[in-house]
């Protein structure tokens, strides 16, 4: 797990293709999107597609980071 590297209350999630693509122009339908329990892209959930390579970042809070 990315624990340690995520801070334990995020307040905001950012997703994006690995060539830096917004999460929400691919098409893809997200098994989960939100800052508590992240990201989630699941292939059989595309109707025969498939998911593309993410990249996901969080907003933390400013004391969590200094």
């Amino acid at each position: 797990t990315y624990n340690r590297y995520i801070c334990p209350n995020p307040l905001g999630i950012e997703a994006q293709t690995v060539s830096g693509q917004p999460a929400y122009q691919t098409g893809n339908i997200f098994q989960v999107y939100n800052p508590t329990s992240g990201f989630s892209c699941i292939n059989a959930n595309q109707g025969g597609g498939v998911c593309v390579d993410y990249k996901v970042r969080f907003t933390c809070p400013e004391e969590w980071c200094s």
